[in-house]
């Protein structure tokens, strides 16, 4: 959600294997609205936090798995993250120094 407001950002995720097709596809997807998407895998890093081309990292907590499981499929939660609840975490927003 937060990545909307970003026109380029970087993503760095641990699988290779069960992410490369996704975040492939979804670079496509990104690229027809001028987004651009670039992402890589460090076996080495734990670390949860995006990184955005105007300047702030968000370091998630939790990593994004950050919302309650809605009541029952029929809940507006189900399809909407916006409805649900949000479990417990911290998220930091940290300026980053300018080049």
């Amino acid at each position: 959600m937060f990545l909307l407001f970003s026109r380029a950002f970087h993503v760095t995720a641990r699988d290779e294997d069960e992410l490369n097709a996704t975040l492939g596809e979804l670079k496509k997807g990104l690229s027809s609205d001028d987004i651009e998407f670039e992402f890589s895998f460090d076996p080495n890093l734990h670390d949860r936090w995006i990184e955005t081309d105007t300047g702030w990292r968000i370091m998630l907590g939790r990593g994004l798995d950050i919302f309650q499981k809605p009541d029952d499929r029929f809940s507006l939660g189900f399809l909407d993250q916006t409805k649900r609840k949000c479990k417990a975490t911290s998220i930091v927003y940290m300026r980053l120094p300018k080049h």
